[in-house]
């Protein structure tokens, strides 16, 4: 059973102030989306963008980090959501994870733009 989190929130660190996060998206979607990494990166300028190797999620996926409330101010850009979502579909599609049953579905049909 699949155990992967695609946006996890943490406490500060010793030089850090307030709470980190950090999410794992598509990366064809958000550099394509972007005009490339340097263009993501400038779009978001508060947050680290790298590729990433997270267990599970395949090889197209980049891992983007920083303060949370960064994270959920990046989280309301169209090519954000088109990454988030892109990574969440395909994850989705390969069956349960090990908290499976604590999903709403509805939700998740929503963000995705599913019919319920």
């Amino acid at each position: 059973m699949r155990t992967m989190d695609a946006l996890v929130i943490n406490r500060p660190g010793p030089d850090e102030r307030g709470a980190q996060a950090l999410m794992i998206v598509a990366r064809s979607a958000l550099d394509g989306g972007f005009g490339g990494r340097e263009a993501a990166r400038d779009a978001l300028p508060e947050l680290r963008v790298v590729d990433s190797a997270y267990h599970e999620a395949g090889p197209d996926q980049a891992l983007v980090s920083g303060a949370w409330d960064e994270l959920a101010v990046a989280l309301g850009h169209p090519v954000v959501v088109a990454a988030v979502g892109e990574l969440a579909e395909r994850m989705m599609g390969m069956g349960r994870t090990l908290h499976w049953r604590g999903h709403n579905y509805l939700l998740a049909d929503d963000v995705l733009g599913r019919s319920a």
